[in-house]
């Protein structure tokens, strides 16, 4: 039923719902501080890299990056080792959405 309802949004409702989960996470992220909630970051990605597509899917990929770096920087410490951690962070999502838009056009 929810995959129906999806399919059935334009692609820049799909976008919207997904930024707003990304600040959603990166919210959650932030007050939960040195915890890690970075899983929560791949539905946005997948939801939106299924249902709108690769490009769409990059976007939020990086902003979700975005929104993890952020939530690091939050902690107060300004060590290389956090930027080190997003940029694989946001590589890793940024394979979820090529992968996922690409399954989906290979099952389609």
């Amino acid at each position: 039923m929810l995959m129906e309802s999806l399919e059935k949004l334009p692609k820049w409702s799909i976008v919207l719902i997904g930024m707003l989960l990304v600040l959603a996470v990166g919210y959650i992220d932030y007050r939960t501080g040195d915890y890690s909630v970075f899983v929560f970051y791949a539905l946005p990605v997948f939801m939106v890299a299924w249902f709108a597509g690769l490009k769409p899917g990059m976007f939020i990929s990086l902003l979700a990056g975005l929104a993890r770096f952020s939530a690091d920087q939050s902690l107060g410490s300004l060590e290389p080792v956090y930027a080190w951690n997003a940029s694989q962070d946001m590589i890793f999502l940024i394979l979820v959405a090529l992968l996922i838009a690409y399954l989906h056009k290979v099952l389609e």
